[in-house]
């Protein structure tokens, strides 16, 4: 019964011990994982605004049709979806397509501020 009950409270430590490390991983901590990732590419791909612009103008012609920089990374974001999808333990995928979010969301405020 002794060894049963010393059982039961180790396992209980390792649960607490497991759940205890998951709430270590706060949705502001990805939040900074994605900033850091948006400060690398711009350094390696230049400013990121100018870079959707760039594309916007490059899928107009392709479509024949008018595309935004905010459309642009709304596509990105469903490129994103549909890898997640497929590999959903792949946590880049889930960075990227919170940074084209955020990039698309700071987009939108740029055009309210001018």
């Amino acid at each position: 019964m002794r060894l049963a009950g010393q059982m039961v409270t180790s396992l209980a430590r390792r649960w607490a011990s497991a759940v205890e490390s998951r709430l270590e991983v706060r949705a502001n901590d990805v939040l900074n994982e994605a900033h850091d990732i948006l400060l690398q590419r711009e350094a390696r791909y230049d400013d990121f605004h100018v870079t959707a612009i760039r594309t916007a103008s490059i899928q107009s012609v392709i479509h024949e049709e008018r595309r935004t920089p905010e459309a642009f990374c709304l596509d990105m974001v469903a490129v994103k979806l549909a890898r997640i999808y497929n590999s959903p333990d792949h946590l880049d995928n889930y960075l990227d397509a919170i940074c084209y979010l955020a990039e698309a969301a700071a987009l939108v405020k740029m055009k309210e501020v001018e």
